[in-house]
């Protein structure tokens, strides 16, 4: 969470207040500082910046002057995460193919699905929720040129069946992708894509370094991941908190333990597959009772069917409750 009190402790607010800068300019400066701050922390490799609003505000020298020094000061006080949802819709997307449903047939973007995933994004690192088979694509939309670490629920096709794209990745990041999961998925990968694990693998073929997940917190960089399970019908799957923030998808049944797990999250990412109940998923009526009961400051829905349109769900939806859509980003 970015510290909504730095500009009082910060040398250019105080440089601002003795020059006596106008209210318009100030205005437009603490604006300017603001996107050039998340800007030169979240580009941590390329440590790119735009000067135009600190020139505009300090004059072209001093400005430059800044502008050149700023990428060497450490920002981790100010820095917030980030969690993009890449794609919010159920194993088949929505629209499906050849439905021709209210909401297949929708022209409101919400209701543009691509199979569930999320981006998370640190100071210093960038991991991805599962990567079903829109991957490539979840990629190049949201201009994702670097990718950590990948963080698995399960082995079911529309969550892994994207990882031959990985091999981008593998080339230019010069090593395996490292993924995470429990131990159920990680050996379905290896009947899923075996050709990444073979003793002789042809050239070019995926590359990944698998690590076993359990009930013990991990690392990512900066990004600490607490993993715990919830049920898929009979299938144990992964849930992540990270900080304030717990993504769940896919879940039909969470035990006490797990519930103990999510309470004191601000923020709440949580499947409801549609209105009437289903085998393996959670139902609005589910999600939203588990909503209640953790109390989190802000919910999120994610997973969800070609039955629930974004603007009708929407509007019945309780306060602090939302419809995530693809593209939607949250800081935490």
């Amino acid at each position: 969470m970015i510290n909504r009190s730095f500009h009082f402790g910060c040398p250019l607010y105080w440089w601002a207040k003795i020059r006596k800068v106008s209210d318009i300019r100030y205005r437009g400066f603490l604006s300017d500082s603001w996107s050039f701050f998340i800007f030169a922390c979240r580009n941590r490799k390329k440590r790119q910046v735009h000067c135009c609003g600190l020139r505009r505000c300090l004059g072209l020298d001093l400005g430059r002057l800044f502008c050149a020094l700023l990428p060497f000061w450490h920002f981790n006080v100010f820095v917030m995460s980030r969690l993009t949802f890449l794609g919010t819709g159920t194993s088949q997307g929505v629209p499906i193919i050849g439905c021709h449903c209210p909401v297949c047939q929708s022209s409101d973007s919400h209701d543009k699905r691509l199979r569930t995933s999320a981006l998370v994004s640190t100071e210093q690192v960038q991991v991805v929720i599962d990567a079903g088979p829109d991957f490539r694509y979840q990629m190049l939309r949201a201009g994702v040129e670097n990718v950590d670490a990948i963080l698995l629920t399960h082995p079911h096709r529309d969550h892994v069946g994207g990882l031959d794209d990985v091999r981008p990745f593998n080339y230019y990041q010069k090593h395996p992708m490292p993924v995470y999961g429990n131990a159920i998925t990680l050996k379905a990968l290896r009947t899923t894509i075996p050709y990444a694990f073979a003793e002789h693998r042809y050239p070019g073929a995926p590359e990944f370094a698998l690590y076993e997940v359990d009930d013990k917190p991990f690392r990512v960089g900066d990004l600490e991941i607490l993993p715990f399970e919830v049920m898929h019908y009979k299938l144990p799957i992964t849930a992540y908190r990270m900080g304030d923030l717990v993504y769940i998808t896919d879940a039909k049944f969470i035990s006490r333990t797990s519930v103990e797990k999510i309470k004191g999250c601000k923020i709440l990412v949580v499947n409801a597959l549609r209105k009437e109940p289903h085998l393996s998923h959670f139902s609005l009526s589910d999600a939203l009772a588990l909503i209640e009961e953790v109390r989190p400051e802000k919910a999120y829905l994610t997973h969800i069917g070609h039955t629930m349109g974004y603007a009708a769900i929407s509007a019945e939806l309780p306060a602090g409750v939302a419809m995530a859509y693809d593209g939607l980003a949250i800081d935490f």
